[in-house]
């Protein structure tokens, strides 16, 4: 495993972090799914402590992945192993059963979110605090990152985060001097954060978490035109149709392009060629799917001729899902 420097934070984490997501297991918010479908608790806590076994030591979740079950899943398997390793976890999406859920970034709600995680992660401190996907106007005020400065003040978080739906948005954050690090939507197929944002934050020494690495598994190029997703699976909500019939040709081209390589696996290699990368957050269910995702960080890259055969099989203007 290779390791890079979180931004200006002090902190160094491993090229490759585990995305927590999937192992919330499958849910639904207002009839519609949530969730990377049904998963084993077992299973999962196998594959964070696989993941620890082999250098990862950046977790990456937030409250709203399996309603609180996901940082909870995290607690269980790190308690005792905290201290070698970090949580990334976001805050924003409120969830009010039996109503629909709704975005809730107000000064109350935020103090008392961080000190559920706090209790669910088994953590006296949350490494890296990420609103999640907040509208614009939450961003363009003040009182969110106030809040956020009492919680640092407390000694409740040490950095701030904001994981963004748009790069325009994550330059807007870059500019106000809020963050320390952002997430942001990034993969071979969807690579609009190149042209603005990367070199930004290459200036800015602004820490970069990438999620949708493998545009939510369409570039594991193991999906057919006719794949159906069960519904407390997010992908069931968007990812059909032509758009499905569309991912797939891309799939295969990456294969093609990539070839003896395994799709995914050029997937990953791909991200981490590029300079503004910090750490990739791979989404994993079991230990066998991270074990194929570290695979990617040995310090070998892709090389430059795999790259432009990439960039030129695949538009990389793939409709990007929030």
């Amino acid at each position: 495993m290779q390791y890079r420097n979180l931004g200006k934070t002090g902190l160094r984490v491993s090229e490759i972090g585990f995305g927590a997501w999937a192992i919330g297991g499958g849910f639904e918010i207002g009839g519609k799914g949530i969730g990377y479908g049904a998963t084993d608790d077992e299973t999962s806590i196998r594959a964070i402590h696989r993941a620890l076994d082999l250098g990862v030591n950046l977790f990456d979740t937030a409250d709203a992945y399996g309603a609180g079950h996901s940082e909870s899943l995290l607690g269980k398997a790190l308690e005792k192993k905290w201290s070698s390793c970090y949580v990334a976890t976001k805050v924003g999406n409120e969830r009010r059963d039996p109503l629909p859920g709704r975005k809730n970034f107000t000064h109350d709600y935020i103090l008392s979110a961080c000190e559920r995680s706090l209790k669910r992660l088994r953590k006296d401190v949350i490494d890296l605090y990420q609103l999640h996907n907040p509208p614009p106007e939450v961003g363009d005020g003040d009182e969110v990152f106030e809040t956020l400065s009492i919680l640092r003040e407390q000694g409740k978080i040490r950095f701030v985060g904001v994981s963004v739906t748009t790069p325009a948005e994550g330059i807007s954050y870059i500019r106000r001097r809020v963050v320390d690090c952002l997430q942001i939507y990034y993969n071979a197929q969807t690579r609009e954060a190149e042209t603005e944002l990367f070199p930004l934050c290459e200036r800015e020494k602004i820490a970069t978490l990438i999620r949708a690495p493998l545009s939510s598994g369409i570039l594991a190029a193991k999906f057919t035109k006719d794949t159906v997703f069960p519904p407390d699976d997010h992908r069931a909500n968007w990812l059909k149709g032509e758009l499905l019939a569309r991912a797939v040709v891309e799939a295969e081209a990456l294969r093609e392009a990539a070839t003896p390589m395994q799709p995914g696996e050029a997937a990953l290699r791909f991200i981490l060629n590029q300079p503004a990368v910090t750490c990739i957050i791979a989404g994993a269910k079991t230990p066998e799917q991270v074990e194929r995702n570290c695979a990617a960080s040995d310090g070998k890259g892709l090389s430059a001729a795999v790259e432009n055969a990439i960039r030129a099989a695949l538009p990389g203007d793939f409709p990007r899902q929030t």
